[in-house]
């Protein structure tokens, strides 16, 4: 998870791999869920979002998801048991014990990219371009692209 000032971006999956760092909540599995339909009905994983403003306990949020669609490289550690290797399974297994993240084939949506924007922030300026993006969302442009669709919707 990156915070930065109230923007929060996360990554979600329906299933964990390591549970203490959180699960989806369930706006974020409805989500998940919609993803899998479109999938299905022949919707590319890599193109698959969803964006809304919510409102919640806490305030009004814009929220918004990309899919994390699987590429051939990430069936090394999350693809179906068969195809994971024995030495990657003990590590797995060591450094995740609760892992349930396995199973998935190319092209299923294995989790997403998560955008979370209070929703008194809505139409001020964000620098996120000078933000300190955790490694695995740089270069991704999927977050400016949430950022872009709420200053649209406002």
């Amino acid at each position: 998870m990156c915070v930065r000032g109230a923007l929060r971006i996360e990554a979600q999956q329906w299933c964990t791999r390591n549970p203490a760092l959180g699960a989806a909540d369930q706006w974020e599995q409805r989500v998940l869920a919609e993803f899998d339909q479109r999938v299905a009905k022949g919707e590319k994983a890599e193109a698959v979002e969803h964006h809304e403003f919510v409102t919640e306990p806490t305030g009004r949020y814009f929220r918004f998801m990309k899919a994390i669609p699987m590429q051939p490289v990430c069936t090394q550690c999350h693809g179906p048991a068969e195809q994971i290797t024995e030495a990657t399974k003990q590590q797995l297994a060591n450094e995740y014990p609760f892992d349930r993240a396995t199973g998935y084939s190319v092209g299923q949506v294995r989790g997403a990219v998560r955008e979370s924007d209070p929703g008194e922030q809505v139409g001020g300026p964000l620098a996120l371009g000078s933000a300190r993006l955790p490694e695995h969302a740089r270069g991704h442009q999927d977050i400016l692209r949430g950022i872009e669709l709420r200053d649209q919707i406002e």
